[in-house]
């Protein structure tokens, strides 16, 4: 679920080492729910009693979640209380909005589920309701049912607790039934054991994108040289038009000289410096002057004031210290820039370079792909055994070089797989496009796992595929369309001293 917290994050489930989300979270406390709810604790706030007003904290696919006496949201806000008293927080604000947050949560998966169950015809019959009534703690006296306390309940309580009970048990068989059942399919399992038993392992060659030769970063230098180009400047920044003019009016009169008006009156980093800003690229200039003011700067002849000029953050006036320079190329930190920038500006064009140098190579056949590598200065790579393992899950041999790497985002792209799979042995693939790289794949030998080789599959099937099932059931229930909160807007109504 999105957060809106004032303050922090109001998570406080410790890790696990399979993530569940809200919906595992729920499953676990909704007996505690059940059990605790209508036991007759204390209020917890003024405005919860019979007539106060329904409070909306938010929406499940159009339908309101409210906060009043008797709502699933009202029962979990007083069950999470009473677990989490708020004489033990040490920041009782945050608290409260941990608790609301956390109640809000819970409804909404509630909801979620009885839609879904209703859609589906599920339903929970009288006898399985009395039998859950004859449990309830409100109606137990020395470990056995009370007839007495039952009927000193008011009726339109006691219909509530069924309602609620109704909606709980109906949640709890949804969930059993959909995620926590631990039947799968055998014919399944073995289909994948199978599959995961031919492991393949390679030899590689990886064409980055952000690799760039010497001679692509002169050649890209020599290309944009100008845009490379500095200027030595200093500025003055004004806020107001009329202050702007005032200042270059004395700066016009020689009144004072730039450096005083800059410390006196400019609003900048560079103040303090006397407006000095030092080299600036042109590029930047353009950014923030436009491309026909800084051309008039790098013409002008060192001491030319201009300005006023308007700008993103006030009026500003500008002198020319020095003439214009070029970058050095053969300036390690000039040649930093240039890579910098063209790793940000021209990523098309080195992705389309590292395709003609992964094609250069690929050109090599499987008896040259040592000679090709080192004649093309490629240091070559190996993988470990993996079988097809899209996603790379733990219950298969994983896509990783020799020491441990994974190689890019291969794991998470078919065309990967298929290529690699597809080759012969000895056979070298096509480049091979990766997130970041080309690879090129030499397929170097094959195996087949030994029955028994594969027991994590036998061992662990089941609790993968369940942890899939929490994960897919937890998207699809929310799904950030489908919810609408208000939590931030109770609570400061409500619940915080700024509202109050």
């Amino acid at each position: 679920m999105p957060s809106n917290t004032p303050d922090q994050s109001s998570s406080s489930q410790k890790p696990r080492p399979q993530k569940k989300g809200l919906l595992y979270i729920f499953s676990v406390v909704i007996l505690a729910i059940i059990a605790i709810s209508f036991v007759g604790g204390p209020a917890l706030t003024g405005f919860m009693d019979d007539g106060a007003p329904r409070i909306v904290v938010g929406y499940y696919d159009g339908e309101p979640i409210e906060f009043a006496q008797g709502t699933f949201f009202e029962r979990q806000f007083r069950t999470l209380a009473q677990q989490q008293p708020e004489s033990q927080a040490q920041n009782p604000e945050l608290h409260r909005y941990q608790l609301l947050e956390q109640a809000f949560n819970q409804a909404v998966f509630h909801e979620a589920v009885q839609q879904t169950a209703r859609k589906s015809g599920m339903t929970v019959s009288s006898e399985r309701i009395d039998q859950e009534l004859a449990q309830h703690p409100a109606f137990l006296e020395n470990g056995r049912f009370s007839s007495e306390r039952y009927r000193e309940m008011p009726s339109s309580e006691r219909q509530g607790l069924r309602d609620f009970l109704r909606a709980s048990i109906l949640q709890q068989k949804y969930l059993e039934d959909i995620v926590q059942s631990p039947h799968f399919s055998e014919r399944e399992r073995d289909a994948l054991k199978h599959a995961a038993r031919t492991e393949r392992r390679f030899q590689f060659a990886e064409f980055r994108f952000d690799d760039i030769s010497d001679d692509d970063l002169e050649r890209y230098f020599s290309e944009h040289a100008e845009e490379f180009a500095e200027l030595s400047i200093s500025q003055i920044t004004v806020v107001g038009e009329e202050d702007a003019s005032s200042v270059y009016g004395q700066l016009d009169a020689e009144s004072a000289p730039f450096e005083e008006l800059a410390q006196t009156y400019s609003d900048d980093p560079w103040a303090a410096a006397g407006g000095e800003r030092g080299w600036v690229a042109r590029q930047q200039l353009e950014q923030e002057l436009g491309a026909e003011t800084t051309a008039e700067l790098f013409d002008a002849v060192p001491g030319t004031v201009v300005g006023p000029l308007e700008t993103e953050e006030g009026y500003r006036i500008v002198r020319v210290n020095e003439p214009a320079r070029d970058l050095d190329i053969a300036n390690e930190e000039h040649r930093e820039r240039v890579r910098e920038q063209m790793l940000t500006v021209a990523p098309d064009e080195l992705e389309e370079r590292a395709l003609e140098r992964a094609e250069e190579f690929a050109g090599a056949t499987s008896d040259e792909f040592l000679a090709a590598a080192e004649q093309h200065g490629v240091e070559l790579g190996a993988t470990e055994y993996f079988p097809v393992n899209y996603g790379n899950s733990r219950l298969f041999g994983r896509v990783r070089t020799v020491d441990g790497d994974s190689i890019a985002d291969a794991a998470q792209r078919e065309s990967f797989f298929e290529a690699a799979f597809k080759l012969q042995p000895g056979e070298t693939s096509a480049p091979i496009e990766l997130e970041d790289r080309y690879v090129i794949l030499r397929f170097e030998d094959e195996r087949t796992l030994e029955s028994g080789e594969d027991d994590i599959l036998e061992t662990q099937y089941a609790a993968l595929l369940q942890d899939w099932k929490w994960r897919e059931l937890d998207r699809t229930l929310f799904d950030p369309e489908r919810v609408e909160s208000r939590v931030v807007e109770v609570f400061f109504q409500y619940f915080s001293s700024q509202g109050q």
